[in-house]
């Protein structure tokens, strides 16, 4: 325990990110990258939202009055995940509404 708390002080304390903000900024800017791919995307309603809890439940939760849920993987999961990972895996059968995976690099 010592170990530990005097790796965080020498590291300045804890960790002070921001995450919030980050996802929002994160957020943000896949949209703004979105719409410009196609002018006909900017009159497509988006509500993004960041929120703190497990992601299949946040997911879950808001796709609750959603038309279309959008997710994405990066397929960096071991064998058993080898075609979606874990959350995707979770989200597919539990989804109240149209469900579309998007690979990384797609």
């Amino acid at each position: 325990m010592r170990l530990a708390l005097s790796q965080q002080l020498r590291r300045g304390g804890p960790d002070s990110t921001d995450y919030r903000a980050l996802a929002e900024e994160t957020l943000a800017k896949a949209i703004t990258a979105a719409r410009s791919a196609d002018p006909d995307y900017a009159a497509v309603a988006v509500r993004p939202i960041a929120v703190k809890a497990p992601p299949p439940k946040a997911l879950l939760e808001r796709a609750q009055h959603a038309s279309l849920l959008a997710v994405g993987f990066r397929g960096h999961s071991g064998l058993t995940e080898a075609l979606l990972g874990s959350v995707t895996q979770h989200l597919a059968p539990h989804a109240p509404c149209a469900l579309v995976i998007i690979r990384d690099g797609a």
